[in-house]
């Protein structure tokens, strides 16, 4: 596709770090929306995620949609010690959480989803399907009285 690669986009802040040695994809907060990772022979991990308007604009979620339809905001960055060459996403067969790998000139370092995090979100997400499911109900009997 010739016009695909017409279209240029500079992620915020990113000029402020090194050269970037791998860019990858993966939905690493759970919130429906892919993250870009990017590893930096500046010794730092960068995340950018959506911005709070683009993941509001986008109500099926960028899972579905191309990957920079949406506006990115550097969401958390973390300096290594020594340059990073690139970065993995696997799901543990554990616990069936997205782990991130990164590799760098030391070696690889794994990095996990925070747990607290993960039950929070959780738990948010298990209130939202109750009340859904209570406005269901709700509706369901209500049209069976108009019958």
């Amino acid at each position: 596709n010739e016009g695909s690669l017409k279209q240029c986009h500079i992620l915020p802040e990113s000029e402020g770090f090194d050269a970037v040695t791998s860019l990858v994809a993966s939905d690493l907060d759970f919130d429906g929306n892919m993250e870009l990772i990017a590893t930096t022979y500046g010794n730092t991990l960068l995340i950018y995620g959506p911005s709070a308007e683009s993941s509001a604009s986008n109500v099926e979620g960028a899972s579905s949609a191309p990957l920079l339809s949406a506006e990115y905001t550097l969401k958390w960055s973390r300096k290594f010690a020594s340059p990073l060459f690139s970065a993995m996403c696997n799901v543990s067969k554990d616990d069936a959480l997205e782990e991130l790998y990164v590799s760098s000139s030391q070696g690889f370092h794994q990095l996990q989803v925070n747990r607290e995090y993960l039950i929070n979100k959780i738990l948010t997400e298990l209130k939202a399907l109750k009340e859904l499911i209570k406005v269901h109900i709700e509706a369901t009997e209500l049209s069976n009285q108009d019958v």
